[in-house]
């Protein structure tokens, strides 16, 4: 699916800026409401989908000052990668199902 391929190399782009990221990913998101299982039978969600939120979940502040400063986003509802992914994932797991999150991750 193009789709996922598209969508996949904007969350990937740390060049855009994250609330671009994270609308990228609510279109996805609103997919995987609407049609789960097209997203089930689609093997870029396991290749390509999955594996690019995974990366977004490493994208951690490395400056030390800064990160102390930082309030942790602990409802998930911010624009961060970090908070994208993490929403992202619990949402896609509940649309798709556990056996399909499991064998993604």
């Amino acid at each position: 699916m193009k789709l996922i391929q598209v969508i996949t190399q904007i969350l990937q782009n740390t060049q855009f800026e994250d609330s671009t990221r994270s609308a990228a990913s609510e279109v996805i998101l609103a997919l995987s409401s609407g049609m789960p299982a097209a997203l089930r039978k689609t093997a870029e969600t396991q290749s390509l989908l999955f594996p690019a939120f995974i990366g977004m979940l490493m994208e951690v502040e490395k400056d030390d000052a800064v990160w102390t400063e930082t309030e942790e986003d602990a409802d998930n509802i911010g624009k961060d990668p970090v908070s994208t992914a993490t929403s992202s994932l619990s949402r896609l797991a509940e649309d798709l199902g556990g056996k399909t999150a499991l064998a993604c991750t």
